[in-house]
């Protein structure tokens, strides 16, 4: 919305203060607009809880979470189509379960778990490779922060322009030993709401 306003931008470039937000992407868009913010994500979890926990593996598991009756929106297509291209994967989806689908369109290699709760989800999760975003959006998921925390790879469909750029770079995960670098010192610094 904020592309297509002017007037909005002209009053934020104009604003005295500090202009943050909490994706990296973003930040490109807004200096894009004249707008020069801040890295400031946000993480609702203890950041110390997370542990680097990355091991390679030649059959990659990766998940992501979806919510009941929005499943087209969060990109159950999309990952339908990645699980039978990536059929060595394992693809797990937390939030919605297979009693909503016909059995025989679920990909063999695409777990359904439901809804389980925080505890559970990250202890599934702790020795998977990576987590996917597939809702088109510029902003970070807080699964795909807990995923860089213990050093798996986080995708997001947005960084890639669409499906075919995300699946080539996922198809590499098989060749990646080392865990992803992430630098969590920027989270939950509000620290520039005193600078303005």
């Amino acid at each position: 919305m904020l592309e297509r306003n002017k007037r909005w931008q002209l009053d934020i470039q104009n604003a005295k203060g500090v202009h943050a937000t909490f994706s990296p992407c973003r930040v490109e868009k807004l200096e894009k607009m004249g707008i020069t913010a801040e890295l400031h994500p946000l993480f609702f979890g203890d950041v110390n809880r997370y542990k680097r926990s990355y091991k390679p593996s030649p059959n990659p598991q990766v998940y992501t979470t979806m919510h009941p009756q929005r499943e087209r929106e969060y990109g159950l297509p999309s990952l339908f189509t990645i699980a039978l291209a990536l059929p060595d994967f394992g693809f797990h989806i937390y939030g919605i379960d297979a009693v909503m689908f016909n059995k025989e369109a679920i990909p063999d290699n695409l777990t359904l778990h439901g809804w389980v709760d925080e505890e559970t989800f990250d202890r599934e999760t702790d020795d998977m490779q990576g987590a996917l975003k597939l809702v088109p959006t510029t902003s970070v998921s807080q699964t795909q922060i807990k995923a860089l925390l213990r050093g798996q790879y986080a995708y997001s469909i947005s960084t890639y322009g669409g499906l075919e750029g995300m699946l080539k770079d996922l198809e590499g995960l098989t060749r990646l030993n080392e865990p992803c670098e992430y630098d969590s010192s920027h989270l939950n610094d509000l620290s520039w709401l005193n600078r303005g």
